[in-house]
Formats: C-alpha cells, sequence, structure tokens
C-alpha cells in the first residue's frame, strides 16, 4: 500500500508540473551593477576644520569625453559617487584649511571597473594654528584711492600664501595659518613713505595672535614726463608718480622723445623729427603752444634746462662733431661750449647753475665730464673702467647719478645705474641691467626714475616700463608704462587735464 501511494504522489506531483495550469516557480532577478567610486578621508591631527572639503575628480586620456565633477566629502567620512565613466581619475581636495595638507600619495589615482565599486582614500595631515593680524596706518595730504596690495609668503616654502587687499586704513585677521615663519610685503604707491619696511618678517605661533602694523605718510605725487613708444613711433606722455593721470601730450607721425620739464614746471623741452631732422621744441605742460627753437642743417637734441629756466643747454652736430651749446629758452643766442675732436653730448646743467656734465667721446672710451658754463675749464669726474654717459645732478647738486659699465674690473658685459658724490667718490650701483638709461631725480632728492631700455636714436625700442628706484635700494616701483625711451621727474604737481 505504501508503494501504491507513493507512485500515485509522484504521478500526480509530475502531471501538476507539467500542466499549464499548476502553479509555476518563483524566477530570481538580479540587481543591477553600478560603476561607482567609494571615497574615504580621514583627517588627523590637533586643529582642523570640521566643515569639510571638496573632493573634485580629474579624468586623463583613459577616459574621453568625461569632464570635472566635485562632491563634497565629510572632513573624516566616506561617500558614494555613482554613475562614474570607467577609465582613470586623478582625485583632488579642495577647501583644504593652511594648516593641512593632504599626505602622499597625493593626488590620488584610482581606475574605474565598469559594474563595480572601486575604493580610494585620502589621508589629511593638520598641524596646529595660529591668527595673523595685518594693519595698515596711513595719514597724508593724498592718501591711496586703491589702497595697498599685501602679500604673505611662507618662508620655508616662498610660497604665497594670502594675496589680498587693504585700504589706506584697515586692519585684516587671517585665521589658519600653520605654525612658522612668514615674510609681509606690502606695495605701496611711490607717494607714500612706509614704515617700518615694505617687507617684514612674521612669526605665527599655535593658539596664538600675531600683530604687524603699516604705517604710511602719504604726499601729494608729483608728474613724470614720458617718451613711450606705443602707436609705432615714439609720442610725449605724462604721468604722476603714484601711477595715475597716465595720458598723451603729442601725437604726431614723427618721433617725440627727450622730454625735459622746465625749472617751474610750466613748459617741456623736447626733441622731435617732424621737420625731417631731429630739432628742438617746447611746448605748455599740458602739450599746446609748441614751438620750434632749433633750426640747422644737423641734428639738435639733448635739451637740459638751466636753474633758473632761462637757457637751455643742447647737443648739436652743425658744425661737424656733436658739441654742447647753449641757447636762451626762446631759441636766442645760441652758442657752442666745445670744440674738440670726438663727440661731447646729453648735457645736464647743476643746480647751482655753474657747471654742466656731459658725456665725452675720449680714447678711452665714453666719460662724464664737468664743464663751467661759460665754457672754461673741463675735468673728468670717475676714472673708472668702461663707459659712463647720461649724467643727472640730484637736487642738491651733491650727487651724480649715470649709467655706465657693470665691469668687473676688466670687462664690462652689460649696463647699470650708479650713483656718486659729485667729486667722483662713493661710487654705488643701483641697478644691474642690460641698459637702464635716462636717470632722473625726484624732486626730494630721495628717489631715480629710468627707463630700462635705450634713449638715444637710433637705439631698438625695448617693451619695458618706467621704474622708480629708492636711493637707499629699499623700495622699487613699477610705474603703468610701456616701452618707455626716456623719462623726467618734474617738482610741480598737476591735474590730469594737466592744471596746477
Amino acid at each position: 500500500m505504501k508503494g501504491d501511494r507513493l507512485a500515485l504522489c509522484l504521478l500526480t506531483c509530475l502531471a501538476g508540473c507539467g500542466s499549464d495550469d499548476g502553479p509555476s516557480s518563483p524566477v530570481p532577478h538580479h540587481a543591477a551593477l553600478v560603476t561607482s567610486i567609494r571615497i574615504t578621508v580621514a583627517t588627523s591631527g590637533s586643529v582642523f576644520d570640521t566643515n569639510g572639503y571638496v573632493v573634485t575628480f580629474n579624468p586623463d586620456a583613459s577616459a574621453p569625453g568625461s569632464a570635472w565633477r566635485t562632491a563634497n566629502v565629510p572632513t573624516n567620512g566616506t561617500i558614494d559617487v555613482t554613475d562614474a565613466t570607467p577609465g582613470r581619475w586623478w582625485l583632488r581636495l579642495r577647501d583644504v584649511a593652511t594648516n593641512c595638507e593632504p599626505t602622499l600619495p597625493y593626488p590620488v589615482q584610482v581606475t574605474v571597473i565598469p559594474q563595480q565599486t572601486t575604493r580610494a582614500s585620502i589621508a589629511v595631515r593638520c598641524g596646529p594654528q595660529g591668527i595673523l593680524r595685518v594693519e595698515t596706518r596711513s595719514t597724508g595730504a593724498d592718501l591711496p584711492s586703491a589702497g595697498y596690495r599685501l602679500t604673505l609668503t611662507d618662508s620655508a616654502t616662498q610660497d604665497e600664501v594670502v594675496v589680498d587687499s587693504l585700504a589706506p586704513n584697515d586692519v585684516r585677521t587671517f585665521d589658519h595659518l600653520p605654525h612658522g615663519s612668514y615674510s609681509l610685503g606690502l606695495t605701496v604707491p611711490e607717494h607714500c613713505d612706509i614704515a617700518p619696511s615694505a617687507n617684514v618678517p612674521a612669526a605665527v605661533t599655535a593658539a596664538t595672535t600675531t600683530s604687524v602694523a603699516f604705517t604710511m605718510t602719504c604726499s601729494t605725487p608729483t608728474p613724470l614726463v614720458l617718451a613711450e613708444v606705443l602707436d609705432g613711433n615714439a609720442d610725449i606722455y605724462v604721468v604722476m608718480s603714484d601711477g595715475s593721470g597716465h595720458r598723451r601730450l603729442t601725437d604726431d607721425p614723427a618721433d617725440d622723445l627727450h622730454p625735459r620739464w622746465s625749472p617751474d614746471g610750466r613748459h617741456i623741452a623736447f626733441v622731435s623729427t617732424r621737420s625731417g631732422t631731429k630739432e628742438i621744441y617746447v611746448m605748455d605742460a599740458d602739450g599746446s603752444h609748441v614751438i620750434r627753437l632749433t633750426d640747422g642743417p644737423s641734428h639738435n637734441l639733448d635739451p637740459s634746462w638751466s636753474p633758473d629756466g632761462t637757457r637751455i643747454a643742447f647737443t648739436s652736430a652743425r658744425d661737424g662733431d656733436e658739441e654742447i651749446y647753449v641757447m636762451h629758452a626762446d631759441g636766442s643766442g645760441q652758442r657752442r661750449l666745445t670744440n674738440r675732436p670726438g663727440a661731447d653730448v646729453t648735457p645736464a646743467w647743476s643746480p647751482d647753475g655753474a657747471h654742466i656734465a656731459f658725456d665725452s667721446e675720449r680714447p678711452d672710451g665714453w666719460k662724464i665730464h664737468l664743464l663751467t658754463v661759460d665754457g672754461g675749464s673741463q675735468t673728468r669726474l670717475l676714472d673708472r673702467v668702461g663707459d659712463q654717459f647720461e649724467p643727472a645732478w640730484s637736487p642738491d647738486g651733491k650727487r651724480i647719478a649715470f649709467v655706465g659699465g657693470s665691469c668687473d674690473g676688466t670687462s664690462c658685459p652689460g649696463t647699470a645705474l650708479f650713483v656718486a658724490n659729485a667729486d667722483g667718490s662713493s661710487v654705488i650701483m643701483l641697478e644691474n641691467s642690460f641698459l637702464s638709461g635716462s636717470p632722473s631725480w625726484s624732486p626730494d632728492g630721495r628717489k631715480l626714475a629710468y627707463a630700462e631700455t635705450c634713449s638715444v636714436f637710433g637705439c631698438p625700442f625695448s617693451d619695458m616700463p618706467a621704474h622708480i628706484r629708492w636711493i637707499d635700494g629699499s623700495r622699487d616701483v613699477t610705474l603703468p608704462t610701456s616701452q618707455v625711451v626716456d623719462v623726467s621727474w618734474g617738482s610741480q604737481t598737476y591735474s590730469v587735464n594737466g592744471e596746477r
């Protein structure tokens, strides 16, 4: 009986399994596989930002058509990024505090495999933090509306940690700075003096506030007149010593060069080729009322005003060699002061009106000589190896700036900007470059403006701005100019319209 029942049961079961009306077994369903990246970030250290970071995904050439992606990631935690494109990816962190740094290997490279979860880990180590407080204190007649530029540099790595702008009287606090040594640099315009200096060290200590204060005393900016090559030819421009008010004074197809302020600041003498030869002209400080002063068969150039503004010394080749001449400020009474074989050029009148310094071509090269204004005795200023030229007297007459060979005792591979006492002693080099031409003193005698290019007719123009260099070497300011071939510093203050 048991066997019959078992057989009957088996037959019934088989019949039911084969029947269209009977119950069917369930078919298993598999979950769809997802291509993703699981990123774990672990941050350690004494102080860190609990707000987390931003992780960026940068595909390389193995993931064509992919683009940058970003995602927020906690300071300590894990995120899953789905729909990642297969291929190699670089993972980096943004918004990392300055006292924190991802540890190597970094950035992290991962290879995303289709329909798999790729895991990546980024470790961050944070050091102790400090606070830096920077204050600017400014007084004076003309505070810069644009303020100052602050640069904070890590002394160990020389990396710029912070670049910021501060108002003339401002306070700025920088948090989360790593413990260490820094250099603070404040860029201020020429007419503002800065104390203690434009660059000061600062030591940041963990859990403390370090304070640094800059004190500026600002005067009224003074004008500089320039020869700039901006439209294929040289024209005369003016700019204030703080970089403001840059504007054109002449606009002629010819070259206008060698501009020189009159002592009272009302006029500008300059050289132009507009008549076909190089001649000396004078105009009002705003560029109006241009008058020609010389009219010779050969060139006339290098005007230099007498201290009282009644006469102009200049270079002329009218008698064969280039020689030093003098004339009244209206062009009358032209007469020669030098008369010798070889060229005598670029006269510079002394502040007391008694002497004229000039470049003289001698058997041993170009040398600076001093000439009495009556055309009498001549004396050599310097006894140095190499050429010296472009003399410029300081306002008090005690020093002379000049351009000369950057010499090592026997050879002169380049040229540089120098300052010496008026008797030729105590020569110091201020700037060493290919050619620092046309030095001009500031009215207070503490600075020199110069064009880092050639300032003589026939020399190639260079795309260089005008510079202002402090005589003590403490500062150097670049004016917002370009292709400057000559510069002269005035003693008067003018508005942008050229008015007093």
